[in-house]
């Protein structure tokens, strides 16, 4: 049987850290990852994201204690960014409204044929190219 495949953008990663509304589908995916149920992936870029909204928000010795805890989370980085995830980010990023690391994530769940969770409206844009798993929205600050 086929492993299924999750992606954790860094709006699901940080509502499962600040308990936030979805933290109780994040721990779901978590439970099942720890089980081998299925294969549960955190792009680089993601992880940086994390780094530094906490090193932003929370300061230095906060966001290296979160990052460690995130490492220890039955979760795979994806490191690679080979020819095909470039051209691809790319693709995205001229066709969508999306930033950059959105559209580098993206390219991880378009070509892993995975599914992304995420609470960023940003993505909604790319339903008709990439599976999402949506978690209760975050409110914009205007």
């Amino acid at each position: 049987m086929e492993s299924k495949k999750i992606i954790l953008d860094t709006s699901a990663i940080l509502t499962y850290f600040e308990g936030e509304e979805g933290k109780k589908t994040v721990e779901e995916f978590l439970i099942e990852s720890a089980s081998h149920e299925i294969e549960l992936f955190i792009p680089f870029s993601a992880a940086i994201e994390f780094y530094y909204i906490n090193f932003n928000s929370q300061g230095e010795e906060t966001a290296n204690q979160r990052f460690a805890m995130l490492m220890s989370l039955p979760v795979e980085v994806l490191k690679s960014i080979d020819e095909p995830y470039m051209i691809q980010a790319g693709r995205l990023k001229a066709s969508y409204p999306i930033s950059f690391a959105d559209a580098l994530i993206a390219a991880y769940v378009y070509l892993e044929n995975a599914s992304l969770v995420h609470k960023d409206p940003e993505y909604l844009t790319l339903e008709n190219e990439i599976n999402l798993i949506t978690l209760p929205l975050k409110n914009k600050l205007t």
